[in-house]
């Protein structure tokens, strides 16, 4: 017997706390508490792996500096998408600078992401 479940409505936000549409949200939005209680725990886990990254960079940066680079700025997305644009800069901006010794030398492996990190640069300044 397998056991369906509909992800799709038992992880959509109730009315109460859906957002307001993202043209009505300014500098200033909070997101309401079931959301902001998310982006916490995502924020911490997002920072563990920055430390280890960061650690293993230590090692070997010719092997873990891009990955340290994917995740900075897989956080800074998710900042962009919390409206942290700030914050996002920071962590884009350390991104884009550990990616780009790669991106010039094997700009068919690195250039895409390193156009993408440029391209939420731009969005976040």
């Amino acid at each position: 017997m397998a056991l369906h479940v509909d992800y799709a409505s038992a992880c959509a936000p109730t009315p109460s706390t859906r957002p307001a549409p993202t043209a009505t949200r300014g500098a200033s939005y909070t997101a309401p508490l079931p959301f902001r209680f998310l982006y916490s725990f995502a924020e911490g886990l997002y920072q563990e792996a920055l430390g280890i990254r960061r650690q293993l960079v230590a090692t070997d940066p010719s092997v873990y500096a891009p990955k340290l680079a994917n995740s900075l700025a897989n956080l800074g997305a998710a900042y962009l998408d919390w409206h942290e644009s700030q914050k996002a800069l920071v962590y884009l901006q350390e991104a884009a600078t550990l990616l780009k010794p790669f991106a010039e030398q094997y700009p068919t492996v690195f250039g895409d992401k390193q156009a993408l990190i440029a391209r939420l640069i731009a969005q976040a300044s």
